[in-house]
């Protein structure tokens, strides 16, 4: 398979959960799906370079 998944929960200061997705491929592809309560807040494509 070679693709790499974590994920991260917590809470933030104004009483939500949040949680990270950090999604990585074996060609060196990323991306971060941000969650608050269980709602997409934002993905991010870190810049390679």
């Amino acid at each position: 398979m070679g693709l790499s998944i974590d994920v991260l929960i917590g809470e933030n200061g104004m009483g939500q959960i949040e949680t990270l997705i950090l999604y990585a491929e074996p060609g060196g592809g990323r991306e971060i799906y941000m969650f608050i309560d269980n709602r997409l807040s934002r993905i991010v494509k870190p810049w390679q370079g």
